[in-house]
């Protein structure tokens, strides 16, 4: 018996939950297969953006998600000791807390993967996407009408895959698509523990904590829960080997970079990795689509990978659930790559470069989509980000009958909300009678002040070659 989805999705990482999670959302049917039979227990990354902390509360997951999370400030500190009270705050890349709550409604988080993922995949389940864990899907065969995978003793047909299997994945191998190594910033052995760190730093709680004392020097870094993370750079050629990291020699460095000869901890794993990071040559081929590492494995520096990654499932699954319903035509398509990979490519290399921060890391990371500004919109007072949903949400100001204009693009459409807003501070740059189409990401699609001219605008942002298109004016 064979399986049919709109979606298959391989690898259920943060970028295969947010392609899953997006494009369930969008109304596609989507099936999310892990290979693990247990979630991680390894907490890999931490840090939010302030990017991906607004998609989770566009999601109603931003709660829950700090709640999972470690309370902290969002800047870097160095020390020579986890106690040490001369320490140097150097900055993330955020601006002061009342220029950043400007530009957002959501502060940066730090949240543990292994906290996050389960949140990620309750959600998905809520909305009726299916996960299959502890099993691989092999695809058969790639082609114009799709893919044929086996998953287990499935057989499974999808309209399109999506490789979210990391950075050896197995679909960007089947799909014929290269990467390009970007390079390296050394080898380095992170180390998982438990110990009461919090009674060491006390007062100073951030999401990493640079400790320069000689033997104890490294990378601490808060992990939920009692866990920390200690990371140590290692080389071959002053004779290391991440063997020599052992249990004894663990505790005896992490004592000394918290000044605590006596402090009780327990390891709870050692991973040596490479910093490295690699740019897949294509997001897309054919019907097959690539996101997070599988497309562009990053280093931890700046705390990107993740973010990038739920970033691009973020952008991909609603246009795919649209293509696959008939209700967009192919062209939608190409916008993933063009748009992410040049801000993948930017990220990834710059993970590379351990001084390089964006002026306005804020800024920068929600560029595209629409401003956030306090609004007004039927007697509830939220963010404009607020009023971005699922679908395409046509913001109105009160003059034509958007509503009508509306209702009729909806008959041959999808179904797109006309939402009048009160915009008193003018972050919409809304004419007077004028409205502003907004795709599901959040970005703007069209800005116009004739009602007419509302399909044509429609069917351009749903990549329908036969119509015009017709920019956002700014």
């Amino acid at each position: 018996m064979e399986h049919h989805y709109d979606l298959l999705v391989v690898g259920a990482g943060p970028a295969g939950l947010a392609t899953a999670i997006t494009a369930t959302r969008a109304g596609a049917r989507v099936l999310l297969v892990e290979r693990r039979a247990a979630p991680s227990s390894v907490p890999r990354a931490t840090h939010l953006s302030v990017r991906t902390m607004e998609i989770l509360r566009g999601w109603g997951l931003a709660g829950a998600v700090r709640a999972a999370g470690v309370p902290v400030r969002p800047d870097v500190r160095i020390c020579r000791t986890l106690p040490d009270p001369d320490h140097h705050i150097e900055s993330s890349g955020y601006p002061p807390l009342r220029r950043l709550l400007r530009l957002t409604p959501e502060l940066p988080g730090c949240c543990p993967q292994d906290h996050l993922e389960p949140l990620l995949a309750a959600h998905l389940r809520a909305l009726g996407g299916t996960i299959v864990t502890g099993e691989a899907a092999v695809l058969q065969s790639v082609g114009p009408a799709g893919v044929r995978a086996r998953v287990g003793p499935r057989t499974v047909r999808a309209r399109f895959v999506v490789g979210a299997d990391g950075s050896r994945s197995g679909v960007r191998e089947r799909l014929g698509i290269a990467m390009e190594p970007l390079g390296e910033l050394g080898s380095w052995v992170s180390v998982l523990l438990r110990a009461d760190l919090d009674r060491v730093v006390g007062e100073h709680r951030f999401p990493i904590h640079v400790v320069r004392e000689t033997a104890g020097a490294g990378l601490v870094l808060p992990a939920g829960g009692g866990r920390w993370i200690f990371a140590q750079e290692w080389s071959a050629e002053r004779g290391e080997h991440p063997d020599q990291w052992t249990p004894e020699r663990i505790r005896e460095r992490v004592r000394l970079a918290a000044d605590a000869p006596d402090l009780d901890l327990e390891v709870l794993g050692v991973y040596p990795f490479t910093m490295a990071a690699a740019l897949a040559t294509a997001f897309r081929a054919g019907p097959g689509f690539l996101v997070g590492d599988a497309a562009h494995p990053m280093t931890p520096v700046n705390g990107m990978g993740l973010n990038a990654a739920i970033a691009d499932g973020f952008a991909l699954g609603w246009r795919l659930a649209l293509v696959a319903d008939g209700t967009a035509g192919e062209a939608l398509l190409d916008g993933y790559e063009a748009e992410r990979r040049p801000v993948d490519a930017l990220l990834a290399r710059r993970s590379l470069r351990t001084a390089e921060l964006p002026a306005d890391r804020a800024a920068e990371d929600v560029a595209g989509r629409i401003p956030h500004a306090p609004v007004r919109s039927r007697g509830v007072r939220s963010s404009t980000l607020d009023l971005v949903g699922d679908g395409f949400v046509l913001l109105t100001r009160p003059g034509h009958d958007w509503a009508a204009a509306a209702a009729a693009v909806s008959r041959t459409s999808p179904a797109l909300r006309a939402v009048p807003v009160d915009d008193p501070t003018g972050a919409l740059e809304l004419p007077d009678g004028g409205a502003l189409l907004v795709r599901p990401d959040g970005v703007p699609a069209w800005r116009g002040t004739e009602p007419a001219a509302l399909p044509g605008a429609v069917a351009a942002a749903l990549g329908h070659a036969d119509e015009e298109v017709l920019p956002c004016a700014s």
